[in-house]
């Protein structure tokens, strides 16, 4: 199944761990993951995107509710005859304009716990996906990390060559966005990331692993080195695209460009 998530470009992290989740589940996603507005080509794209989705997901937030991008692709998805899905990200007011679409559809509530609305968005969109089937997540335990096989999508005979520390460097081709660091990948399925960004010092951490032998996925938590007391999710795909012997290079859900490099 194929959908669409139109969101505000200020809710990107919300809508990035979405739209990898539902990709866990085998849904194929389109998503703006670059912020690109405006134009002929994008304005066909977006419509394009919107015809061949089976369902329109909405993501509810202020900023959304007061993007004109938003309200456009929602009156497309209902004169096209989509199925629309509200998913609240944040409360909102819904706008008088888009009252009509959204008015007698099942909302779905992302606002208090990401977690227990998950399941209820599965269904939503497919009967046929059991609630209990969640992504991975790590146990709340802290005396250790989820191991391996607490993990169903981790892979030991991938996890063998990745294991240890690379040098990694990215680049969006898109929007300019660069920066380099360095990432541990360790045996008990966790990682620390730290990268350098022209917006500065960020640190990263949390679990790993690989959805399939050419997709490594990372989720857990950033903060910004100088702002260590505001973490934010942090969710990272990253398809491989080619390998050397001391090393490969992928391509990120949000279109960077990464090569990395083995440390030990």
């Amino acid at each position: 199944m194929r959908v669409f998530i139109s969101y505000s470009h200020d809710d990107s992290e919300f809508a990035n761990r979405l739209a990898d989740d539902l990709r866990f589940y085998n849904f194929e996603v389109w998503i703006d993951q670059h912020g690109i507005q405006g134009g002929d080509a994008w304005r066909k794209a977006i419509v394009e995107g919107i015809d061949s989705s089976e369902v329109f997901i909405i993501i509810l937030s202020p900023m959304a509710m007061a993007s004109r991008n938003v309200a456009k692709e929602l009156n497309i998805a209902d004169e096209r005859g989509k199925r629309i899905v509200p998913v609240v990200y944040r409360p909102c007011e819904i706008p008088q304009e888009m009252e009509y679409q959204l008015t007698g559809l099942q909302w779905i509530d992302f606002s208090a716990d990401y977690d227990a609305a998950m399941p209820k968005l599965l269904t939503a969109l497919d009967s046929s996906i059991k609630p209990a089937s969640a992504p991975p997540k790590a146990q709340p335990s802290p005396a250790a990390p989820p191991s391996p096989q607490q993990n169903p999508a981790f892979q030991p005979a991938a996890m063998h060559w990745l294991v240890g520390t690379w040098q990694f460097q990215f680049q969006n081709p898109l929007n300019g966005n660069s920066g380099f660091g360095q990432i541990t990948y360790n045996p008990d399925g966790t990682f620390t990331n730290q990268q350098t960004t022209p917006m500065g010092v960020f640190q990263a951490s949390g679990r790993w692993w690989m959805a399939n032998p050419q997709v490594i996925m990372t989720q857990g938590t950033y903060v910004l080195a100088a702002a260590p007391y505001m973490p934010m999710p942090f969710n990272l795909v990253v398809e491989i695209v080619s390998t050397s012997p001391t090393g490969f290079a992928g391509v990120s859900q949000g279109g960077d460009q990464i090569v990395m490099q083995k440390m030990g």
